[in-house]
């Protein structure tokens, strides 16, 4: 999906899970409008499986769809070329297994976003490269790439769980509660 035009993307699937499997992008063009974000809602497992990049603000949510199954899983790039926030809100957990989530702005992710009380943030792959990284879960919240460049932390595992967090460079922790 690519808006080579002006305006934002927004894609709002109320049905089954949501597989990012071609590029999603907003073009230099679409930026001129000054509306170049993108926005897809699942009502179930939101999985991106290729890139996904805009200039302005990125958000990907997988909302509650009544289960503990509404996972968010970055198997690929979410990057903000012009600096906008990144939110990526997980009824369940959030899950990135690969690529690059990146802006020069702020990166926001919340696992339990439905407030069920089950939800984590884990990193088996890829990074995460941001001014500030906000990080909030039920659960336990484990960030471990060595490649991570974030210059500010503010992470929170609400109910129960370990906050585990690597970074490539120094590190300032806003605020950090288990």
């Amino acid at each position: 999906v690519t808006n080579d035009d002006s305006g934002p993307i927004t894609i709002l699937n109320t049905g089954g899970a949501v597989n990012v499997n071609a590029q999603v992008t907003v073009t230099t063009a679409a930026a001129a409008s000054g509306d170049e974000n993108i926005q897809i809602t699942a009502s179930s497992p939101l999985n991106v499986n290729a890139q996904i990049s805009a200039s302005g603000w990125i958000t990907l949510q997988a909302t509650d769809d009544g289960g503990n199954d509404d996972d968010l899983t970055a198997a690929a790039g979410i990057q903000s070329t012009g600096g906008g926030l990144i939110t990526l809100n997980a009824g369940h957990d959030f899950i990135q297994t690969a690529g690059t989530i990146s802006t020069a702005g702020n990166v926001d992710i919340n696992a339990d976003y439905d407030g069920s009380g089950e939800g984590a943030i884990s990193q088996t792959g890829g990074n995460i490269t941001a001014s500030k990284l906000f990080a909030d879960a039920s659960g336990a919240i484990t960030l471990t790439s060595a490649t991570n460049d974030a210059a500010d932390l503010d992470a929170s595992s609400i109910t129960s769980g370990d906050i585990q967090y690597t970074d490539a460079n120094a590190i300032n922790l806003l605020d950090v509660d288990t």
